[in-house]
């Protein structure tokens, strides 16, 4: 008599289809459940680092004032006479308190009587002279990409500016994700950047040095805004950033043209008033585009704008601020009592 057989069990070495499906469903969701939730952790850590950089903006900016008696121009001669102390923008003369001294230093204009004493005239006319221990964010940087023209300053840029690194590789310039408030750095209500004259006209440079002392804001310090976040590249093509017939955004050295390129806001005749509004997030940055170079943009997600105040403080400002409270906190001695929060 046969013994009765054993079925051996049958081993399984795949999954289904059925089976598979069922898992990469499965994945899938859980992709999409926390991604948005990784993006906004990342997007939360690069807004703390864009306001870390703020909060250094701000400090550099009140030890300056301690130290010089007045705030620095946001365009000009820091001794608002020509050929005395240092020429350049507002974010050129804070270099030495950002920890950035080597670059400030790097632009000393020689002795008088070395035969490396010349400098490339703005104007491109030829060399002229300086007097003793001047420094000059245009010494060597003739051309965009010299000297520290082209340097750029991790403390100026925030990682969530997506267009800050195309205006190295696109203009040469060093890009910055950072502006400052003109109607407290200038020395004019506003100007038209859009027929700016190059800085080798000192007429048109007396404007941009505010030199402002503390006591003229008599608005408070806290009260108003310092910088604020502005796209490195704003609605600009590729090519030469050059006076009027250029785009705009931010080059924190930008020493040859006060035009829409200058690290600042609220200064051109166009951007003042309710017009001087920050854009939320404006997208695309490129040209044609909705940015506008001559405001302040946020580049972050949830509808708010990092801000540096006047007594150092950083602050986001929600995107549904009116623009009239906005711009009063803009103004150093409007009388506004409402801050924007």
């Amino acid at each position: 008599m046969r013994a009765p057989s054993r079925r051996l069990p049958i081993s399984r070495e795949a999954f289904t289809l059925v089976e598979l499906l069922v898992v990469i469903a499965i994945i899938g969701t859980l992709v999409g459940l926390l991604l948005p939730a990784v993006q906004s952790a990342r997007e939360a850590a690069r807004r703390v680092t864009c306001g870390s950089n703020l909060k250094q903006i701000g400090l550099a900016l009140a030890v300056y004032e301690q130290g010089k008696g007045c705030y620095p121009p946001q365009l000009g001669w820091s001794t608002g006479r020509e050929g005395s102390g240092g020429f350049g923008t507002l974010f050129f003369h804070i270099l030495p308190y950002i920890e950035e001294q080597a670059i400030y230093d790097s632009t000393l204009v020689p002795p008088f009587g070395q035969a490396s004493r010349s400098v490339e005239s703005i104007s491109g006319s030829g060399p002229y002279t300086e007097y003793p221990q001047v420094y000059e964010s245009r010494w060597n940087s003739g051309r965009a990409g010299y000297g520290i023209s082209g340097t750029s300053i991790a403390t100026y840029q925030c990682g969530s500016d997506l267009s800050v690194a195309s205006v190295k590789s696109s203009f040469g310039w060093g890009g910055a994700s950072y502006a400052s408030n003109f109607q407290v750095f200038g020395n004019a209500a506003s100007v038209n950047v859009s027929n700016a004259v190059n800085t080798s006209d000192r007429p048109t440079i007396v404007k941009w040095e505010g030199r402002t002392k503390q006591r003229a804001i008599t608005d408070g310090l806290s009260k108003t805004v310092a910088s604020a976040e502005k796209y490195g590249c704003c609605n600009a093509t590729k090519g030469i950033p050059a006076g009027p017939s250029g785009s705009g955004g931010t080059m924190w050295a930008r020493w040859d043209w006060p035009d829409k390129w200058q690290p600042t806001f609220a200064a051109d005749s166009t951007a003042v008033g309710d017009s001087a509004m920050f854009q939320d997030n404006p997208r695309p940055y490129t040209n044609p585009g909705p940015c506008n170079p001559l405001v302040p943009q946020s580049p972050h997600l949830g509808g708010v704008i990092m801000t540096t105040w006047l007594d150092g403080s950083v602050r986001g400002v929600a995107a549904a601020v009116s623009s009239a409270v906005w711009w009063g906190s803009l103004t150093p001695g409007g009388g506004e009592s409402q801050v924007a929060e």
